[in-house]
């Protein structure tokens, strides 16, 4: 029985690397109901021996303090993913911010003035 050649079987062939199979490439597209852009400055982790939770939020003045109020992080959105997802997310952020700091200088982190 031989194995007949299909379209599928030629593209596995074209992403084979090392005698592995490299995993196929998505175009990400919006979900239909849309895709939710947020600002956030705050992040919590939080994970288990299978995946790693995380939340994303804003600091914002606490509204239930006025006149000088203290702030709060308001949660704006929470991913859940893999250990390996997180793994590859780290290295993908290292290379990225290796790359902006070679074409705009060093990272740093600003200083907030005493009040």
């Amino acid at each position: 029985m031989t194995q007949e050649k299909t379209p599928d079987t030629e593209q596995r062939k074209e992403r084979s690397v090392g005698g592995e199979i490299s995993p196929p490439q998505a175009k990400l597209i919006p979900a239909p109901s849309g895709v939710k852009e947020v600002y956030v400055n705050f992040v919590a982790f939080s994970w288990t021996q299978y995946d790693v939770r995380v939340r994303l939020a804003q600091i914002i003045p606490n509204p239930d303090e006025p006149p000088l109020p203290e702030f709060i992080a308001e949660e704006r959105v929470a991913a859940t993913i893999t250990w390996p997802h997180a793994k590859a997310l780290m290295m993908l952020l290292a290379e990225l911010v290796k790359e902006y700091e070679k074409a705009n200088g060093p990272i740093v982190f600003p200083k907030l003035p005493s009040v």
